[in-house]
């Protein structure tokens, strides 16, 4: 059993709860995104990553979101991938998400918030 980076909250929400506020990979609403990696499934990387965003109420705990997100996704694909060249690939595909998050997360992180866009 794979163990992610998670908080404890999140391990207590009821299927209830998880379901209102997870939704995998992509944003709510948002361009469909694969919850997988060439036949690996990221989707609970990406419902913690959800979770962290719904309770997020600064840009610092973005930024912690992002990182653990690329941290569970590193775990997962370490875990489960047995093939050198097929690891690779995952772990290029794992920066894509990343890196999508961080430049196009702010919207989807800001949802429901009292909180003003970053200025960069």
């Amino acid at each position: 059993m794979i163990t992610l980076s998670a908080p404890k909250a999140y391990t207590e929400l009821s299927p209830k709860e998880k379901k209102e506020i997870c939704n995998g990979c992509g944003a709510k609403g948002g361009i469909p995104v694969p919850n997988t990696f060439y036949g690996l499934d990221i989707s609970e990387a990406c419902n913690i990553h959800d979770y962290r965003y719904f309770v997020g109420t600064t840009w610092d705990a973005k930024v912690f979101a992002d990182m653990e997100f690329g941290e569970n996704l590193d775990t997962i694909i370490d875990e489960k991938t047995w093939f050198n060249w097929l690891k690779k690939l995952r772990k290029i595909r794992a920066r894509e998400y990343v890196l999508a998050v961080k430049l196009w997360g702010d919207e989807a992180y800001r949802a429901g918030k009292n909180l003003a866009p970053r200025d960069f």
